[in-house]
């Protein structure tokens, strides 16, 4: 019969703040969206390459969960915007193992050239970031402020009927 190993700590290993070993492995075997793509193979991977290994709960990681605009507990939606809707996914955003922030969504409704969110201040980057995207068809732009405001711009084809966020990502 197999011993289980245990994985070696490092020595700037240090317990995970809050949730436990077996309940982080159960919420990812449940619902694996709800984490980022690397962590959940990442567990996924350990588990399925290697039945008989233990891991300690100082030796996982720290994912950070999907956050959606508008819900109470996350970011609310600013100066009329809104989710698109169905089929659409939602908008929302999520810091990877990385430290780099992705979003994702497509949002309808709101004041172009006045912010769709803001950012918590531990999404925030240090500098405005420009990006181009998607708007009802047409080559359009958002700008992330220092701030952390999430900017449509008005120029160049943005509309309110929608505004993707879709592959928007950016380091912190």
């Amino acid at each position: 019969m197999a011993r289980a190993r245990l994985l070696t700590p490092t020595p700037a290993a240090a317990p995970a703040p809050g949730v436990g070993l077996e309940e982080t492995i159960l919420q990812v075997l449940a619902n694996p969206r709800k984490f980022p793509p690397e962590f959940s193979r990442w567990v996924l991977s350990l588990i399925q390459n290697n039945p008989t290994l233990r891991i300690a709960a100082f030796q996982l990681p720290n994912p950070d969960v999907k956050h959606f605009v508008g819900s109470s507990a996350d970011a609310p939606f600013l100066n009329g915007w809104v989710n698109f809707g169905s089929p659409w996914a939602p908008a929302s955003y999520f810091k990877d193992l990385s430290g780099i922030v992705h979003l994702q969504g497509q949002v309808k409704g709101g004041t172009v050239g006045s912010a769709i969110f803001t950012f918590p201040p531990a999404y925030q980057p240090q500098y405005a970031h420009h990006f181009e995207c998607d708007s009802n068809g047409s080559a359009s732009s958002l700008t992330i402020t220092a701030g952390g405001d999430v900017v449509p711009d008005a120029s160049g084809g943005g509309s309110n009927i929608w505004f993707s966020l879709s592959g928007i990502s950016f380091r912190i």
